[in-house]
């Protein structure tokens, strides 16, 4: 009698341990390919892209910042935008609210003691 129980156990116990064994393998991942660059466009789209310049008052020596974002995607809120005026300071700013494609945030006093009007400025997205 205990051939007769021994039996189905044993094929219970195989077809439970072929199944366990028959875990399907996880597709193998592309390595990263650290020597393909992204074309400037596909870099802009992703990171975002911003203009400034140079505004406020007094007119011969602004001392604001004018941050458009001028990429395709919304700038969220917190982002910060580094800028370099041309022969003058350089910093960053800290978006306070979210910026669509096109919309601008102005900071005052970004430069204080204001720099020569009709300067020259570049910001970048970090």
């Amino acid at each position: 009698m205990s051939r007769f129980v021994t039996r189905p156990l044993l094929l219970a116990l195989t077809i439970f341990a072929t199944a366990a064994q028959a875990a399907p393998t996880p597709a193998p991942t592309t390595p990263l390919r650290r020597d393909v660059i992204p074309p400037p466009s596909v870099v802009s789209a992703l990171m975002g892209s911003a203009t400034c310049f140079v505004t406020g008052s007094p007119v011969e020596f602004p001392n604001g910042l004018q941050v458009t974002n001028s990429g395709k995607s919304p700038l969220p809120a917190g982002t910060i935008i580094a800028y370099k005026i041309d022969g003058g300071p350089s910093g960053e700013v800290k978006l306070t609210k979210s910026l669509d494609p096109k919309a601008y945030e102005y900071f005052s006093n970004a430069n204080p003691g204001g720099v020569p009007a009709n300067l020259k400025c570049k910001a970048t997205v970090k």
